[in-house]
């Protein structure tokens, strides 16, 4: 069970060209580690936040297509 969790925006906020930089990665991986849940609400659709998600390693939650996903 978590007992804090994480919601942020993605495009145009963590990701700059679809990239995330170390810092970011390693932070989300530290968020990761100490069982806080992270979830990612964006406009795209999920596959392409979990795409990015997974290159990097990093487990989140995705609400995606402005929220209807």
């Amino acid at each position: 069970m978590h007992n804090s969790t994480l919601i942020t925006d993605f495009d145009g906020t963590l990701p700059n060209d679809l990239l995330l930089s170390s810092a970011t990665v390693e932070q989300l991986n530290t968020l990761n580690r100490k069982d806080i849940r992270i979830i990612i609400a964006t406009g795209p659709a999920p596959a392409v936040t979990d795409k990015l998600l997974s290159k990097y390693q990093i487990n989140a939650e995705v609400i995606g297509i402005d929220g209807a996903l």
